[in-house]
């Protein structure tokens, strides 16, 4: 079986997805019955009584190529904290205009209407 951009791609959200669904159940206290891979959101959930939820995975890029390179020579940081990270969310939350806009790796969950 060949390995495309897209198979990667889908192989590493799955991977992702389980981080996402084993803290979802730590912290909401649910799973669901059934998680199937989907393109529009990333997957589809259906929860104990019925209700189906969207999963969407997104990425949170930290900027600019060079001002992540002028961050690793200066600042001598590699990653991009979790409050930064959370401020950025914040700040650019709805926003077309957001630096990771159209990146996708961290879950948003939707009602399927």
């Amino acid at each position: 079986m060949e390995y495309t951009n897209e198979r990667i791609n889908k192989e590493s959200e799955a991977e992702s997805l389980g981080y996402f669904l084993e803290a979802y159940e730590t912290i909401i206290g649910e799973s669901f019955m059934s998680v199937k891979s989907s393109e529009r959101p990333d997957f589809i959930a259906t929860r104990t009584d019925g209700s189906q939820i969207g999963i969407e995975l997104s990425k949170i890029r930290r900027g600019h190529p060079n001002d992540i390179l002028y961050d690793k020579i200066t600042e001598k940081k590699d990653y991009m904290s979790v409050y930064d990270a959370l401020c950025m969310i914040q700040y650019y939350q709805g926003s077309e205009s957001a630096p990771f806009s159209g990146v996708r790796k961290y879950p948003i969950l939707r009602d399927n209407k």
